[in-house]
This record gives C-alpha cells, structure tokens and sequence, in this order.
C-alpha cells in the first residue's frame, strides 16, 4: 500500500490535475492543507480523498486511473483488519459485515512534503474519527500523536507498517 500511495504522489501533476480541488463536497478530491491556518500554525500536507459508496463499486469510476493497484488493495485491506478485530474483541466472525462496513468507504492519502519550517507547520488539528476504523501509513515523517489518559502521545513511525485507529463506532461496539 505505502509503495502505491507513493506512486500516486510521484505522478506527474497533469495525471492528478483533474482531481486538485478545495471543495470539500466533492467526494473525490487532491488537495493541500498549506491552505489552511489556525494561530500560527499551518496545516502542511498533501491529501487524496477518496469516497467508495458499499455494496455498488461504480463509485470508484471516478478515483484515480494510476496506479491501478490503489483501487484493487483498498476495500480487502479495510475488510481484513476489520476480521482481526472481532476476533480480538471476542465478537463473532463477521460481526461488521453489513450495515457497519455498507456504507461509505472513505480513504484518505496523506502526503507530508519537504517543508522550509516545519517549527511552524501541523500536519493535522486534533480531531476524533468519526468511523469504525482508520488506517495511517506510517511513512518516514515523524509527528502523529494520540490522546490518551489526558496525555498526548507521540507515535514512532515503523516503517512499512500502518497504525490502526479506532474511531467512535467501535467505541460504542465495545461498551
């Protein structure tokens, strides 16, 4: 996966122009955070958005043509995960088949380019996942954190690895 994200990036911008937008309505998309502020702080990152509507797949028709493989690995690699969990939570095999995974699939690709400063940059304001689960790249940059016990904790990147994070779905599933 991390091989096919970079591929994405590496594309030459007139492969990727036709997604580049800041409107947020729009389900597919590329943007870039830079354009975003808060304080001093600004936002620094390139993100691709994609939204695939479940159980139809014509939604994908208009995600990226390149690299192919970005439409092929991202549903099996979210289903996947998502068996593990039930198996750790004790919940019986194919607890969230159905309604939980047959809504929207939301993917988004964050990309932290080389920045001049980054003692003034943010990759992302703090916020809650709002879905069952969110999967992040890893990658070589430095800075995700998570809240936990009142604390904010730094994440290590480990390269070729994701860090899975549970969002508020799965919290109500488990009390």
């Amino acid at each position: 996966m991390e091989v096919v994200c970079d591929e994405f990036f590496q594309l030459p911008a007139a492969d990727k122009m036709h997604l580049y937008s800041d409107d947020k309505s729009k389900p597919n998309r590329l943007f870039s955070g830079s354009t975003y502020k808060s304080s001093s702080t600004m936002y620094w990152m390139d993100c691709l958005r994609l939204t695939r509507n479940f159980p139809t797949a014509d939604s994908i028709s208009n995600w990226p043509d390149k690299p192919q493989m970005l439409r092929e690995q991202t549903r099996g690699l979210g289903m996947e995960l998502l068996q593990m969990v039930c198996e750790g939570m004790g919940l019986r095999p194919g607890y969230f088949d159905g309604d939980l995974t047959g809504g929207d699939m939301v993917l988004s690709v964050i990309r932290y380019p080389p920045c001049p400063d980054p003692s003034k940059t943010l990759g992302l304001p703090p916020h809650c996942d709002r879905n069952l689960l969110t999967l992040v790249l890893s990658g070589r940059v430095q800075g995700l954190e998570v809240f936990y016990n009142g604390d904010w904790i730094k994440v290590e990147p480990i390269p070729n690895s994701f860090v899975v994070n549970f969002g508020l779905q799965i919290e109500v599933i488990d009390h």
